[in-house]
């Protein structure tokens, strides 16, 4: 019991912290910050669509960011195991509703 306790503080921490990050990625890719070149090189290349999970919407950047932060923090840490598909998918979803909670009171 305890350890499943410890897991899921941790996974709540880590998914903040991943919320905290794409909300980063997303205010340094807004005019006049500096990455703001990047997103406009990317802009050029790319259609409308694929920019949003990019750098375009705060809720859609879940997808690919979530999918980055995971798979660049916890298979490294834990290896990889099926189960972690799975927790992938609720990691993106509960992403959504955080970013889009962090950007409307940050």
């Amino acid at each position: 019991m305890i350890i499943e306790l410890q897991y899921l503080i941790c996974f709540s921490i880590f998914i903040a912290l991943q919320s905290l990050v794409i909300n980063g990625i997303f205010a340094a890719t807004r005019e006049g910050m500096f990455l703001y070149p990047v997103r406009l090189f990317v802009a050029k290349y790319v259609s409308k669509y694929w920019m949003n999970p990019i750098f375009g919407c705060i809720s859609c950047m879940s997808s690919l960011w979530g999918i980055v932060t995971f798979s660049s923090i916890v298979i490294p840490l834990f290896g990889f195991h099926w189960v972690e598909i799975l927790i992938l998918i609720f990691d993106i979803f509960i992403l959504c509703v955080l970013n889009y909670y962090f950007y409307k009171k940050l």
